[in-house]
């Protein structure tokens, strides 16, 4: 879910740039399964957070403003995290040599989802783009996709270094222009 608002700094009659300010939730769930040569673990957990998002955009339109107007966009976002939680569980079967059968083992952990004991970097830059049609000179529907350039992942629940993370998301939009 996001919420927020847009300017239009119109240089030419096809030509915007589009800074904007929203405040948005995420909510993923995973499943992560690490084999190891003695045990092999199982990780089940969800992650909701919650962001400040700049982008500053180059919108392309054509069409007619009063009727419809095709829009395409593209340009930089910076995000700033200020919440959330990683809440997860962790299978883990480990062999007891001594007596040569796996042992269960679980663990339930919660944690913030930024910080300095937390999943994940509070900031995060990439580039958004999309396509939106303007009916009316009123009413905006659009989609658009965000890719981080940033590896977002500071302290993974696993002792494997190699995996990274980075912010992707859909969004589409309903607005009403001013």
């Amino acid at each position: 879910f996001s919420l927020g608002a847009v300017v239009d700094l119109n240089l030419a009659g096809f030509f915007t740039i589009q800074p904007g300010v929203f405040v948005s939730t995420r909510k993923n769930s995973y499943d992560i399964v690490v084999d190891r040569t003695e045990m092999f673990e199982l990780y089940r957990g969800s992650q909701n957070c919650k962001y400040f998002t700049v982008p500053v955009l180059a919108s392309f339109r054509m069409g007619v403003q009063e009727l419809v107007q095709l829009q395409l966009d593209l340009g930089p976002y910076f995000a700033w995290g200020f919440g959330g939680k990683n809440k997860y569980t962790q299978y883990t079967y480990q062999t007891d040599e001594a007596a040569g059968i796996m042992v269960p083992k679980v663990y339930h952990e919660k944690s913030p989802y930024f910080g300095n004991s937390g999943l994940a970097k509070r900031y995060d830059y990439g580039i958004k783009t999309g396509v939106g049609v303007l009916a009316f000179g009123k009413i905006y529907l659009g989609a658009h996709f965000m890719y981080g350039f940033r590896n977002a992942l500071q302290h993974v629940p696993l002792s494997d270094k190699s995996v990274k993370g980075h912010n992707k998301r859909w969004e589409f939009t309903v607005g009403y222009n001013l």
